[in-house]
């Protein structure tokens, strides 16, 4: 039984004679209240030790809940730094694939003018060779013709680019002059 005001209300402690009360019903109303006071007091005795514990439990964790922040802001400037990084050099590779490409393509446009560059000089010595077959065989008829001057200048010319543009297929001036 809690000890409260309905508690307090409810004490009927009769009266003998309208002079004096009972005593045991009066000593047993003390003992009930004596029992239920000491009953509350080791109650709010636990409670007070219980309360002290939550607080310092309370305090402990508040103190892990403190760390376990500062880790993980600590943890996720490394994680932004670390993809910071990461995100930088794949941006410099990016960079970098994109001038080679671009290189490859300017090495590769290099490439199909200097083929076709040196398709048209074929092509001009294999005109001229034609001409100069021409003129050989006109020289065998007539022995006292010259060959016309600017088929030398031609051949000249070609050969001498043709040998600047590459060295692998290197025509060589006297063979066409011959």
């Amino acid at each position: 039984m809690a000890l409260d005001q309905a508690y307090f209300d409810a004490i009927q402690i009769e009266v003998v004679k309208k002079k004096y009360y009972n005593a045991n019903k009066v000593e047993a109303v003390f003992d009930d209240i004596r029992r239920q006071a000491q009953a509350l007091s080791e109650e709010n005795a636990r409670l007070r030790e219980e309360l002290s514990r939550v607080a310092g439990q309370k305090a402990e964790i508040s103190d892990t809940l403190l760390s376990a922040k500062s880790i993980a802001q600590e943890i996720l400037l490394e994680a932004q730094k670390q993809a910071d990084e990461i995100v930088s050099t794949a941006q410099e590779r990016g960079r970098a694939l994109e001038a080679d490409a671009a290189q490859e393509e300017v090495m590769r446009r290099v490439e199909l003018c200097y083929d076709r560059v040196r398709e048209r000089l074929l092509a001009c010595v294999e005109e001229l060779n034609a001409d100069r077959q021409d003129y050989l065989a006109a020289r065998e008829k007539a022995p006292a013709a010259e060959p016309p001057a600017d088929l030398t200048q031609k051949v000249d010319a070609i050969a001498r680019e043709l040998f600047a543009i590459g060295g692998e297929q290197a025509i060589e001036t006297e063979s066409i002059r011959a």
